[in-house]
């Protein structure tokens, strides 16, 4: 596991591996694999500019099977079980201030027990999926 903070703005992962989303393993269904995560927990981190602010924000997420998912340092969504296909997750209003136009920050972790695994998360405007 990462050090204590791996998922505020401030933490430093340049020493993490690097890998093309999603993460998971050939034959869960519904996953589209970029990088191969076969291990039981994983914790990603991606960077981005945000241009404007979103009217509806949302998390677009594939997981299997736990997973949390933080903005900016804040946990927005925290999910479990298992999805076989995409799903909107929307942002409640109380967190939605943590998103803003600039630089933006997502961290991920996902809990794998059994079964196929897969995680990608995107973040996105609910009225244009």
């Amino acid at each position: 596991p990462p050090a204590a903070g791996w998922q505020e703005v401030g933490f430093d992962d340049s020493q993490w591996k690097e890998g093309n989303g999603g993460f998971g393993t050939k034959g869960t269904p519904g996953a589209r694999i970029g990088t191969r995560w076969a291990s039981k927990v994983i914790w990603l981190r991606k960077s981005f500019e945000l241009k404007d602010v979103l009217s509806q924000p949302a998390i677009l997420i594939h997981h299997d099977e736990d997973a949390q998912v933080y903005l900016n340092g804040r946990k927005v969504a925290d999910l479990s079980g298992f999805t076989s296909a995409y799903q909107v997750v929307r942002i409640n209003p109380q967190d939605a201030d943590v998103i803003r136009a600039g630089q933006m920050l997502m961290a991920v972790h996902c809990k794998q027990t059994t079964g196929g695994q897969f995680i990608d998360a995107h973040l996105i405007d609910a009225r244009h999926v």
